[in-house]
């Protein structure tokens, strides 16, 4: 499974998710392994902007044949989750996908505190960010992530660090680098 938020359109959603999903899909199988083996494979990407042209908040794709509309195999899912879309009649939800959803978007402290009442696993996750958001370390490497976002793509950010290490716009991490990715528009 295959989670991604993306804040800004890039107009390319529906590439990415499929490139993403195909990734994992064929990276399941070592050579000569045979293809029963390929488990369902579920790619969700959750948007804060309108995307589709469905009005609903969440639009799943299948690989389905267009005259019948049989699935061809359950294996290929991929999940679109539009934050603007979701309206008033949802803010009042019992739905626990509504509601973490509805938690992402959430622009004040009010509406955290209305979801963690009637959420358990929300306010857990409120009591986290609170945690992590009094920790310097992470709250730079949060601002550095936010400095490379507004970069113009193909850009290289190098910034000092305590000890001396460097933290590298590149997706990988060493134990003197830290990872800041950045996506090409």
């Amino acid at each position: 499974m295959n989670i991604e938020v993306q804040l800004h359109n890039k107009y390319d959603m529906e590439k990415r998710s499929l490139y993403y999903w195909a990734k994992m899909y064929e990276g399941q199988l070592a050579e000569g392994e045979p293809y029963r083996n390929l488990k369902k494979t579920v790619t969700i990407s959750i948007v804060d902007f309108s995307y589709l042209p469905s009005k609903s908040y969440l639009s799943v794709f299948r690989l389905r044949e267009d005259a019948e509309k049989f699935i061809l195999t359950d294996n290929l899912e991929i999940h679109f989750l539009e934050l603007p879309k979701l309206g008033f009649e949802q803010q009042k939800t019992s739905d626990l996908l509504v509601k973490w959803l509805l938690f992402l978007k959430a622009e004040s402290e009010t509406k955290l505190e209305e979801l963690a009442m009637s959420e358990p696993t929300i306010r857990k996750a409120i009591n986290v960010l609170e945690f992590l958001s009094q920790d310097k370390e992470a709250r730079k490497l949060y601002e550095m992530r936010e400095m490379v976002q507004t970069m113009d793509a193909g850009s290289f950010c190098v910034a000092k660090k305590p000890r001396g290490a460097v933290v590298h716009a590149f997706p990988e991490r060493t134990d003197q680098e830290y990872a800041v990715t950045t996506t090409n528009p």
